[in-house]
């Protein structure tokens, strides 16, 4: 065979590479069931949801607590990594009780979400997990909850309030921090939107850097559980905030 037939028969096959190469991210996925996709433990029987594509779910997602598939009965537990990243017309989603944790990055780049409840039996909150949720304006982190991981909420730039629950022990570098601009090693970082921060842990959440904003903790409250404000103005990234007040009422 010559040179030139041999480009011929090559240069399809290059070309179709390529393609592969440049499109969307696919992944892959056990069950598609009323529009949404699960990854299934068949010997735990317990779903997580994921994505095929970036942007598969649009508008309101209400996410069941059990599905069935082949005859069996899946208890749906975990928002998977990347489950609804970058889905640019998510609006609002609904968590059910069953779910124990959401995964890194689950809703990041969400843009227009505007409304989720996280639920009680939630433990833990990945990395990025609602990173550049624009629109998100409040934040009830449920007493379930241990740990928020870093950039959690970063980049949430209409958060309003956040309430972090009693059980929260770490929070990850960043987790509220709202990234404007950088120069060299440093940046500026602020959140105007908020005003009120209130901890449901009588013991301050150990902090990872700059968990919040450098701004926003000089002008919004920290309400704390009482007898614990002199612990939360002396525990790092808690001190930051400038005006801390403890409340007698139930929290």
């Amino acid at each position: 065979m010559n040179t030139k037939a041999l480009q011929t028969i090559l240069r399809p096959v290059a070309l179709l590479f390529t393609l592969l190469l440049t499109a969307a991210p696919l992944h892959a996925y056990d069950a598609r069931i009323d529009g949404i996709y699960y990854d299934l433990d068949t010997s735990a029987r317990t779903a997580t949801v994921t994505n095929y594509s970036t942007g598969d779910y649009t508008g309101s997602v209400n996410i069941p607590s059990t599905v069935e598939y082949g005859n069996t009965t899946y208890v749906v537990s975990r928002i998977g990594g990347g489950a609804f990243e970058g889905c640019k017309k998510l609006v609002s989603v609904n968590i059910p009780a069953s779910v124990t944790s959401i995964g890194d990055y689950a809703f990041s780049g969400c843009g227009k979400l505007v409304d989720v409840i996280i639920p009680d039996a939630i433990s833990s909150i990945g990395n990025h997990a609602f990173y550049g949720c624009t629109k998100l304006n409040a934040v009830i982190i449920p007493s379930s909850v241990t740990s928020i991981g870093d950039y959690a909420f970063s980049d949430c730039e209409r958060l309003e309030a956040v309430v972090i629950g009693s059980s929260v022990t770490s929070i990850g570098d960043y987790a509220f921090s709202s990234s404007v601009t950088s120069v060299g090693d440093y940046a500026y970082r602020s959140y105007t939107r908020v005003s009120n921060v209130t901890s449901l842990n009588p013991e301050p959440p150990a902090c990872g850097e700059n968990a919040f904003g450098y701004a926003y903790t000089k002008s919004c409250v920290l309400t704390v559980p009482a007898g614990s404000k002199e612990a939360y103005a002396s525990a790092k990234g808690w001190s930051d905030f400038e005006n801390i007040r403890e409340t007698t009422a139930d929290l």
